[in-house]
């Protein structure tokens, strides 16, 4: 052999080996395709075969027709076109269409000489009456949304309060769905909040890949929809994730705790939003914010900006609806709108000079609100003058918010250091005082000399 054949022959072979070894490597993977075919095929072949009950397909006959509507009341028409390759998908496929329709009769409503269209005034009052249904199945779903902020809006007569169909499209829902940002209904009514919430860091994937954006229902959650009017902000839902951010914060934020209490989380965390101060009408026993229903703040002039007096006639009139208790305001600097709260930043970019803040007119104070909660748990606002802060006659309005030298009121530190001086020097006044009439008393009270 010479040595040209004998350098092929020992190629030939190392490739033979070589392609032997990636056999072997196909061999294992299919092997491995096939397990996996072989757990997941019964799950699949039971999904595709989900049946639709044969009643649903005739219902199907009609409502799988392009267009199929009912003309209303209010003269809006009613689609009631269902698509069967949607609806067999769908959760609701295998019970069929009478579980959840149970005021039709089959028999009588594809026969038009026997059926009899029942009137419906409007689409919302169909969604509405489609609720009652729902919580058949899903009583507790319905319980969390009965607390809910959606809820509160549907029971205060508010016509765009999401009911389960606003979120939920019957015919075609699936169960775990939606499970990306793109998906989630909400953005249907906060599509400008929504917006905003794309560009924040919480709906950014990581950079380490492993962490996905988060779905709106991460932190309002998805049937229990907190209200918005909560004393404590969106603070609770922050420290669901963040936990131990205080230990964090305190060691280089003085007062960290009542920075904490005082101020939301977004006042630092959206460095571009405009910041406002907030004095919410609370209970002083629950310091859960006033309602609506014990007394709306109402001003002669709608509008007009609530001055000091204004302001301590308010609570003055507030404290007339306690039986226990009285109404007082809390202070809290946060940020002015909806869309601003979720346009959350890096926490490399949060506000950290304090001076942003504790400075003289800061952009921060040069904004005053007076809320209450609305009966949908909405706030109610109203806008004050600034110098309700520096206020003689709403001193008492920033209790538990002013810390000295740190709103740079220079009223409010006079007033105090005059009380601190107050305090230390009539008790000053007192023991000297007291050392002066003992001296005085033991001079002219000196025992009489004995006689000579």
């Amino acid at each position: 052999m010479t040595p040209r054949r004998g350098q092929q022959a020992i190629a030939m072979a190392g490739w033979g080996s070589e392609h032997r070894s990636m056999r072997a490597i196909h061999a294992g993977l299919a092997l491995v395709a096939a397990v996996v075919l072989f757990c997941i095929l019964p799950v699949w072949w039971a999904a595709a075969q989900a049946p639709v009950p044969e009643e649903s397909k005739r219902c199907l006959g009609c409502h799988a027709m392009r267009g199929f509507s009912k003309k209303l009341e209010d003269s809006e028409n009613l689609l009631l076109q269902v698509p069967p390759d949607l609806f067999a998908k769908s959760a609701h496929a295998a019970i069929g269409c009478i579980v959840c329709h149970a005021d039709v009769d089959p028999s009588k409503h594809a026969d038009p000489s026997t059926h009899v269209s029942k009137p419906i005034k409007s689409a919302r009052e169909y969604s509405l009456a489609a609720v009652q249904v729902c919580q058949e199945c899903h009583a507790d779903k319905f319980g969390e949304w009965q607390k809910s902020i959606h809820a509160a809006l549907v029971r205060a007569g508010n016509a765009s309060g999401p009911v389960c169909t606003s979120c939920h499209q019957p015919h075609t829902v699936i169960k775990g769905a939606p499970s990306t940002l793109e998906t989630v209904p909400c953005k249907s009514c906060h599509g400008a909040i929504f917006t905003a919430y794309t560009g924040s860091v919480h709906a950014q994937v990581h950079s380490n890949g492993n962490a996905a954006p988060l779905l709106c229902s991460s932190c309002h959650g998805a049937h229990d929809v907190s209200e918005v009017s909560s004393p404590a902000g969106p603070k609770t839902a922050c420290l669901a994730c963040h936990k131990g951010v205080l230990q964090t914060h305190q060691a280089w934020l003085p007062n960290a705790a009542l920075h904490f209490d005082r101020v939301s989380c977004p006042a630092c965390h959206a460095p571009t939003a405009q910041r406002r101060v907030d004095l919410q009408l609370v209970d002083s026993g629950s310091q859960t914010r006033v309602s609506a229903k014990v007394g709306v703040p109402t001003f002669e002039t709608p509008g007009k900006s609530v001055d000091a007096i204004a302001l301590y006639n308010l609570l003055q009139t507030a404290d007339q609806k306690f039986t226990t208790g009285h109404a007082t305001l809390r202070g809290r600097l946060e940020v002015v709108t909806g869309e601003q709260i979720h346009q959350l930043a890096p926490k490399s970019q949060a506000i950290s000079n304090c001076n942003t803040c504790h400075s003289a007119g800061s952009d921060a104070f040069q904004s005053v609100s007076i809320s209450v909660a609305g009966p949908d748990g909405l706030p109610i606002r109203y806008v004050a003058n600034k110098d309700v802060l520096s206020s003689v006659r709403s001193i008492g309005s920033i209790g538990g918010f002013y810390a000295i030298g740190g709103t740079r009121i220079e009223l409010l530190d006079i007033l105090l250091m005059l009380a601190v001086l107050a305090g230390i020097g009539v008790p000053a006044a007192h023991l000297l005082l007291g050392v002066m009439v003992r001296r005085y008393l033991r001079r002219h009270d000196t025992p009489p000399s004995p006689p000579a």
